[in-house]
């Protein structure tokens, strides 16, 4: 993980150092552990940053051709999320993409360096039926033929995933998170939503400010466990300079997670070493209770450990002020929980929550 770690900072610690560490790593853990994080393409970027270690072959023997493989994935993303675009704007329905594709463009100015998943779009609820329409006259199907108890999970989790053709998927998400997280599909975000352009092509996107509290929160309901997504953060304010954190702070209080977006923020700054403004930092300074979560979260990150289940609840329930949000927030990341890293066997949905069993045994398995 020193590595990885290393590769993730802004402040330029360790570079002086960086050259000696990789004189006596393992290559094939290095790009292991990379892949488990997501984090090829990124850490290849990094190193080939460094003047230095332009004479180590075996940067290019291990990276180099899944960067280049990522370069040509997200291209297909691009393409596919502009086929999408232009179906949708075709019927005048507007819609946000975020994560993915765009989060790299965002968090890094460019879509070479982040290893995406899928499509994950924001829609008005209302224009739901039209849109499903649209999907699947287009070839694009939903991944699950969804049953009386399915369904009513899916109207909890606001979001349903669908496949194209070239196996792409889809997430068609009609509310930020789950209900009980306690955010909405409100007109404000796409009020606040603005355009960037990746390839030429203009692209909706949301405000850097919202991006980072969708970070901050997403992050946090999964503990952090992929370090991809603490570096998401990380770059995201690095590279947003003008980025309102005041109003950020101001806006993740009136959804009740003021704490989590604070965490994340201290998160960002222990490992990242990103600077704030002086007004910013005392802020942070004076919140106990995000300084207690974040001194619990980041040794599990420097190690790539996750807490066990009790754990996992103790600190969720910890990061949410409201006791009704911290009941509703641990219960339901439980039970939504997803597959670990390179686990294979699919469970259906209503069995989701023996993910949060089985995570901790897989991870032994693996080491």
């Amino acid at each position: 993980m020193e590595v990885l770690l290393w590769s993730i900072r802004v402040d330029g610690q360790g570079d002086d150092r960086i050259r000696e560490i990789l004189r006596n790593v393992n290559w094939e853990e290095l790009f292991r552990v990379a892949r488990v994080h997501q984090m090829v393409a990124f850490l290849y970027y990094r190193l080939r940053t460094i003047p230095d270690l332009t004479d180590i072959p075996e940067i290019d023997f291990h990276f180099k051709k899944l960067y280049i493989s990522n370069i040509q994935r997200n291209l297909v993303y691009l393409r596919q999320l502009l086929w999408i675009l232009g179906l949708l704007t075709k019927r005048g329905i507007e819609v946000i993409p975020f994560k993915g594709i765009v989060l790299a463009q965002q968090a890094y100015g460019s879509t070479d360096f982040r290893q995406c998943g899928d499509i994950d779009i924001l829609v008005r609820r209302k224009n739901l039926p039209e849109i499903i329409s649209i999907f699947q006259a287009a070839g694009m199907h939903p991944t699950h033929l969804f049953m009386i108890g399915e369904r009513l999970y899916l109207n909890i989790k606001r979001s349903i995933d669908f496949s194209a053709k070239n196996r792409i998927n889809i997430d068609l998400h009609w509310g930020i998170f789950d209900k009980f997280t306690g955010f909405s599909a409100a007109d404000a975000y796409f009020t606040k939503a603005r355009q960037i352009k990746i390839n030429s092509f203009e692209i909706p996107v949301f405000s850097p400010e919202d991006t980072l509290i969708l970070l901050a929160v997403h992050g946090t309901k999964h503990l952090w466990e992929n370090l991809r997504w603490v570096n998401d953060v990380i770059y995201l304010l690095h590279t947003n300079q003008d980025l309102d954190i005041k109003s950020a702070i101001s806006y993740a209080e009136s959804l009740h997670c003021r704490r989590i977006f604070i965490t994340t923020l201290i998160l960002a700054e222990n490992l990242g070493g990103v600077q704030y403004p002086d007004h910013v930092q005392q802020l942070i300074n004076k919140e106990k209770s995000a300084l207690a979560v974040a001194a619990n979260i980041v040794p599990n990150i420097m190690t790539g450990t996750m807490p066990s289940a009790p754990e996992k609840v103790y600190i969720l329930t910890k990061s949410r002020e409201r006791w009704l949000d911290k009941v509703g927030f641990a219960l339901f990341t439980v039970s939504t929980s997803t597959p670990p890293s390179g686990f294979s066997w699919r469970l259906p949905i209503l069995l989701r929550p023996l993910y949060a069993l089985i995570q901790p045994l897989w991870q032994r398995v693996r080491r």
